[in-house]
């Protein structure tokens, strides 16, 4: 693999978003800002979902990994769309970089884009509330994890999307309804049936509740099975970008 290129096209990607840094990190965070003011205005003195902890310490590994999730994918999704349409795309395949190479050049910015809104919103979120680290180890392995695999499901929608208004609508009507009836706000047992066995069958509650696990050291699900299914996920939709970028599949027209 060439490292060289791998670690140039990572940083053009990486400084594409830090140069907008007004778009791509503010804005998402003050958006989890204003969703920790409005829940925890509504919320205070409510019971919490789990026993022990106050549900603005529930909500905010939430609402850290809405902003991690949804800046993962949004990265380079965004970007191959527009390289696509501005032509810049058939340049960078001509370099020697192979599919692997690229799938990483792409992905290990969208990481390093969700980590910077996850944190901030956990840093900020230490002022209204104790922040719990269950399992440290656990929390950096689900962001990892949870990197790779929105920023490859990012890739994915990429490139088969030819416009900015079908990425949107992917956005829009598959991601983040998934993401949002996932968990982020509540718990699925507070739900009643059969909306709770109905949740079960919605893959981002596995993931999500993975990534709230470091913090609180329980969830809604199985430890082991929503370990296995983001990693049955995240290797899934990285295989899927790889093989579109070795295919060149929409790219090279």
């Amino acid at each position: 693999m060439n490292l060289i290129g791998t670690y140039t096209l990572a940083k053009k990607e990486s400084w594409r978003f830090i140069g907008v840094w007004t778009q791509t990190l503010l804005s998402p965070i003050i958006s989890n800002l204003l969703f920790l003011l409005v829940f925890g205005a509504i919320m205070v003195g409510r019971p919490s979902p789990i026993e022990g902890v106050t549900y603005l310490t529930f909500l905010i590994p939430g609402l850290a990994v809405l902003g991690f999730i949804t800046n993962a994918f949004m990265n380079p999704s965004s970007s191959l769309v527009l390289e696509k349409y501005t032509g810049v795309i058939q340049g960078l395949l001509m370099i020697p970089l192979s599919g692997f190479g690229l799938t990483l050049g792409y992905v290990f910015p969208a990481l390093l884009r969700g980590v910077i809104v996850a944190v901030v919103t956990i840093v900020v979120g230490a002022f209204f509330t104790p922040i719990l680290f269950a399992h440290v180890w656990m929390i950096v392995l689900s962001t990892l994890l949870l990197g790779l695999l929105f920023g490859s499901i990012g890739v994915i929608v990429g490139i088969l999307s030819d416009t900015f208004d079908q990425m949107s609508a992917i956005s829009s009507f598959v991601i983040q309804p998934l993401i949002y009836l996932g968990g982020v706000f509540y718990s699925i047992r507070l739900l009643p049936a059969p909306f709770d066995v109905i949740s079960q069958f919605n893959p981002m509650l596995y993931v999500i509740d993975f990534f709230r696990y470091g913090f609180l050291g329980t969830g809604d699900v199985p430890l082991a099975l929503s370990f296995w299914i983001t990693c049955g996920l995240t290797f899934i939709s990285f295989c899927i970008a790889w093989r579109l970028f070795a295919t060149g599949y929409k790219l090279k027209t």
